[in-house]
Formats: C-alpha cells, structure tokens, sequence
C-alpha cells in the first residue's frame, strides 16, 4: 500500500457564488410570480455573464511545508521536503512559492542537496521547481556550494540546470585553503547517469592551479543509493568517478610554475589517472612533453605517451637507457642543464620499466640513440640489476662517430653495452663490422670480436703506410685499407686487431700493398681521419705487387718479419719510416736483403740493414757484421768494413767482356 503525505496549511476567504444565487430566485418568484417565464428568459441569458464576473481569488498558503515520503517499504523516510515562507496556490496544483527551501535525502535518511532561492514555481505532481532568479545549492555534507541565476530541478528524476552565471566551491577536507573554485556559464546535473557537466567558458582555481575549458562533466562513484548532486564534490562517501575536461584544456600551475594543455582531459580518481588527448603538452620542473595523448598515474607515477611523443626529461629519470647514450662518450652527462630529448611513437613507464615503442630517438645534446623499440629496467629491492635493451635498426652516435646493429643491450652493474645483430661501428671515414661489439662506457674501450673487418683511408698518392716501397702507388688518388682480424680493441685512438690478421689497400687487385700477421696495432690520427702509425708482429709478411713479376707497377716486393713499425707524416699522412725487426728477410725482383732489423725511409729511399746484414743481388753478395746501406735510387749498395762476393757468373762475364775489349784495341805499331 502505498501512503503518500501532504500538509497545507491553508486560510480561506473565498465568495459561494452558487448558494447566493438559489437565495435571490426564491425571493424573486414571490415578488414577479406574472413574469415568471420572462425572467427565466433573462436569468438564463445573463447567467454566464455572472457567473465570469465571480472569478475566485487566488489562495495564499502561509508557512507553506510540502513534505514527500518513499513508497513502500520505505514510507516512513522522507524523500524531500520543501518550506516556503508562503505559497500561492495555482491551477493544477501548481504553487507559486516565497523564500523556497528544498531538502532531499535517500532511503537511509542522508540528506543529499539543499536548494535555496528568493522564489520558485512548484509543480506538486511532477515535483519540478524553476525560477529565473538566483539560486543556492549545497550538498548534504556541505563541502559543494554552487549557486548562479535561473534554475530548473525535477525532483523525481533529480535532474538540474542552472542556466546562467554559474559559481561552485568544492571544498578540500584537509586543506581548506586548497578548495576549488570553478565558474561557467551553466550547470547540469542527471542523477541518472550521475553526471553533472559546467559548460561554457569554463573556469577553475584552488592554491596549485587554474585551469579553463569549453565544458567540464564529473560522473558519480559506484554508491548506487547516491545518486545525488553530492557526487560532483567528490568529498564524501561515494566521491566520483571521473572528470572530464572539453573544448580546450588549458592548466597554468600556482604553487609550482608550469603548463599543460590539450583539447580534452579526462580525470579517474580509481587510479588517480589523468588522460590528455589531442595536442597534449605540458612543462612543469624543467621537464616537457608533447603527445597527441598523455596519460599520467598519480599513485604509482607511471604515465604513457602515444603519437609524435616529443620528450624531455633528466637523464636519471631514464634509468638504464641512459646508459645507451654514453657508448662514444664515456663519463659525460648531456650539455646543458642534464635533459634528454625523446621522440618516439609510444612512451611507457610503468614501475620500475620504461618502454619505447616506433621511430625511437634520444638525444642529451652530446650523444644520441635511435632504434625501433626501446626497453629498459631500473634496480628494486627484488630486482638488483639495471639493464637496457635497443633493439631493430640500433645507431648510438655521438660528434659522428657511431655504431650500429640490430640489438644494444647495456648492463649498468658492469658498464657495458653488448651491440650483436650484424654490427657496423663508424667513426668519420673509418668503419669496421663485427659479429659482436662490446663498449665499456667507463673508459671508451670497444671490443670487436669474430669476423672482424675495418676500412679506414690511407694518404693519396706517394707512399701510405701499406705502400712501403717505391711503386705502389701510380697516382695521386687517395686510398683505403681493409683489415681482417679475429677480434679488434679500440682505446684512446689506439686499435688493436688480433688474430689471423690480413690488412690490404683497397681495392684489392692482386698487386696492391698487403700485410699479415698475428698482431697488429693501428694508431688513429687526433682528427679520426686516417691512420698514423702502425705495428705488427709475430709472423709478420709485407707483399705488394704479383708474384713473378720483375718489372714495372707490378714488380714483386715481400718482407717477412717478427715485428714490422711504420709511421707516416702527421701533416701529409705519408709513410716517412719503416722499422723492421726480427729475422728480416726482403726480397726484391732478383735481390735479396737479410739482417735482424731493417730501417728505410722513404724521403730518400735508403734501406739500412743491420745486424749480419746481407745483400745478395744477381752480381755480387754483400756482407758485413755492423750495416750495409741499399740506395735503392741509385740501385747501390754501401755500407762499413763490408765483404763483396762477386757471383761466378758476373765474373765470368766481366771477363769476357774484358776480352772483347782488349781484342778489340788497335795492335801497337
């Protein structure tokens, strides 16, 4: 059964038009009985007109109490009350009230809203009040206040506007001075989606910040029995469950100077997660980021950047990815005031991971990296290590110097970065390739192992260091060298190739200048140009030219020794000197030069043998226990307290040639 309450309190003085004029007819008929007929006549006729002329006046309800209760089971709690200081009673039980106060509570009794306006129109049987004048709004626990000019409430629906000038204060339990004010130009609350939504010109401020927008909508909790304009103050028990910002968001920080905007923000207080979507920039601390959306964790400080992220942020907010950009410069930090730039498609972070994802470019003004994806892990209690891992077309560069590979992966605990994918290093015109290149960052030093190969370019024209000898080179073009190893080591411009090595000036013909040994170390020049000096050792062979030819470009030159030094020109990148070591054996078209070291310069083309050195030419063999000199221009040989062996054959022929000429001189007279 349902029981519906109602109480008027109500003072009548009203005119009973109908037994006034039964009174005047009886009296009537007595007086004109023989014109009875006649005046019924005129009484019909005028009777409307009477009766129009009696309207009743409107009735005035003072102290006016119009309470509702909710249906059964729950008739004996009161769903809303309304006073007024007095009422006038319309047609349609309607009711014009004075100084309206409006209370709504739910089935458990918690006051939930209180209106509060100078008048309002009430319709009893929808239960809607309007009025174009001022109106005050409060929630039940008193931390919402919103008030502006015209309102509209359907109390069965709980749904309100107010339409004009629209000011609300949402309080903050902790902190008074940090409570929020927000303005716009009207206001609309639906209890059935539990959303109320400020629109137009929107504007917000507390202590922290200010913000503005084109419409900003709060959507209830989960407290089902709410349901109430209380939910927009997300103050009490079932708060709200989001805020969403439109139509252009911009956000100004107070308490700590900064920006951000976008076209839309939504807010979850679930997982105090803000999203920005649509143009979204922000810069606050130094820091600065550009997204087309942006969303940000409060409890946990994860946040997700997607489409055209631009970034930046301090390079130990990195973690270990920033461990990445210190492979060719070991021990900087980035120029400036320590920020890195980050461009990629996606940027997560999410605990102790950080993740890249498309187009992945980090720049810290010094040093850069670029590759398809980018992981990377920061130390926890359970998880010791920092680790970092690039993966698909990796290119970590700094001033032009570079290395790239399919995979990066860096380990802070030993400072190392592992590049494996078919790895190609660079460093302005030298370029190396490797099965595996490792780059401690500490001290710069890169390990190149299995399948080493490296060019770099040698001086143009006369003479390089693997054109040892005169005529190995014909022009004036400058040339490369290949150096196949092993392994390879690079430190403080010093690179060592071990292992089966094989060093040829490009491009290889079959005649160009080549060397082999176990060991051989490269000294880089201060501009990263070319190389300056060289060492081999252990097994060491020096050829140029083809095998069996005596004469010409071609001719065949070979060395074999222990060690092998040479050193070019630092202005002209020349070969100036050569230092051979260790059974030193040249051997030369039809000569042959042996001794324990050897020494020849190439400004004067002098070639010194010392210790037992010998030179064996097809006419005479030179031998001497302190040096002997080879003046390869003047195809000579000199030397101190040295031994000429004159080959049978050349004296043979000396002596037929003196033969000839005494035969052929004139008899004496």
């Amino acid at each position: 059964m349902n029981i519906q309450h109602s109480t008027f309190n109500v003072q009548r003085s009203t005119f009973n038009a109908e037994r006034g004029f039964s009174h005047w007819m009886l009296n009537a008929r007595s007086r004109f009985i023989g014109v009875e007929c006649w005046l019924l006549v005129v009484l019909i006729c005028l009777l409307p007109v009477v009766t129009n002329s009696q309207t009743a006046s409107p009735t005035i309800i003072t102290g006016f109490n119009g309470s509702k209760y909710f249906p059964a089971p729950h008739f004996a709690q009161m769903e809303m009350k309304l006073t007024g200081k007095e009422a006038i009673e319309l047609p349609n039980k309607k009711f014009q009230v004075t100084q309206p106060h409006l209370t709504t509570f739910n089935r458990q009794g918690v006051r939930q809203i209180e209106i509060e306006a100078p008048h309002c129109l009430y319709n009893e049987p929808t239960r809607l009040l309007n009025s174009p004048g001022h109106v005050t709004v409060t929630t039940g626990d008193g931390r919402f206040r919103i008030e502006g000019d015209g309102f509209s409430f359907q109390q069965k629906e709980n749904l309100l506007i107010i339409s004009n000038a629209v000011h609300a204060v949402i309080e903050n339990p902790t902190n008074a001075l940090s409570s929020l004010m927000i303005t716009s130009r009207w206001f609309e609350f639906d209890a059935g989606t539990k959303r109320g939504v400020f629109h137009d010109d929107v504007r917000g401020e507390n202590v922290d910040q200010i913000f503005t927008c084109g419409s900003l909508a709060v959507s209830s909790g989960t407290n089902k029995n709410t349901g109430s304009l209380a939910t927009v103050s997300g103050m009490n028990s079932s708060s709200f469950e989001r805020i969403e910002a439109d139509g252009g968001l911009e956000i100004t920080g107070k308490s700590k100077p900064g920006h951000a905007s976008a076209q839309r923000g939504v807010f979850h207080r679930a997982d105090e997660r803000i999203e920005l979507f649509g143009d979204a920039t922000w810069a606050f601390d130094g820091k600065s980021g550009k997204a087309d959306r942006i969303t940000a964790r409060k409890t946990d400080e994860s946040y997700e950047a997607v489409g055209n992220v631009m970034m930046k942020l301090p390079r130990e907010s990195l973690g270990a990815a920033g461990g990445l950009l210190s492979t060719n410069n070991p021990g900087t930090k980035s120029s400036g005031n320590n920020l890195v730039d980050i461009r990629t498609d996606h940027l997560t972070r999410f605990g102790n991971r950080l993740l890249a994802d498309g187009s992945v470019r980090l720049n810290d003004g010094t040093n850069q990296l670029s590759c398809d994806k980018l992981e990377a892990l920061t130390a926890t209690k359970t998880f010791r290590e920092e680790t970092a891992t690039a993966t698909g077309n990796v290119f970590v560069e700094r001033g032009g110097a570079g290395i790239r590979s399919e995979r990066a992966d860096y380990t802070k605990a030993d400072s190392k970065i592992v590049f494996t994918g078919n790895p190609r290093f660079i460093q302005d015109k030298i370029q190396g390739k490797a099965t595996r290149v490792t780059v401690l960052t500490t001290t710069g030093e890169v390990f190149a192992e299995n399948d080493v190969t490296v060019a770099f370019p040698l001086a143009a024209g006369g003479g390089s260091l693997l054109g040892l000898f005169p005529g190995a080179e014909t022009n004036r073009v400058s040339q490369q060298a290949q150096i196949v190893a092993q392994n390879f080591r690079l430190k403080d411009r010093v690179g060592k190739f071990i292992g089966n090595v094989q060093a040829h000036q490009l491009p290889r013909t079959g005649g160009e200048p080549r060397l082999q040994s176990d060991e051989l170390e490269v000294y880089i020049a201060k501009d990263g140009r070319h190389a300056e000096s060289l060492q081999a050792r252990k097994n060491v062979i020096y050829e140029q030219g083809v095998a069996g030819e005596t004469n010409g470009a071609n001719a065949h030159v070979k060395m074999v020794s222990e060690t092998l030094a040479a050193t070019a020109d630092a202005k002209t990148s020349e070969l100036t000197e050569l230092v051979a070591a260790g059974g030193v054996r040249l051997t030369q078209t039809d000569s042959v030069a042996t001794g324990e070291r050897a020494i020849y310069t190439r400004g004067d083309q002098v070639l010194k043998l010392l210790g037992n050195p010998q030179i064996k030419t097809a006419d005479a063999t030179f031998n001497s226990e302190k040096e002997l000199i080879w003046d390869n221009a003047q195809k000579k040989a000199m030397g101190s307290d040295y031994k000429i062996t004159v080959n049978p054959e050349t004296l043979k022929r000396v002596e037929e040639s003196q033969k000839l000429q005494t035969n052929a001189l004139p008899a004496n007279p």
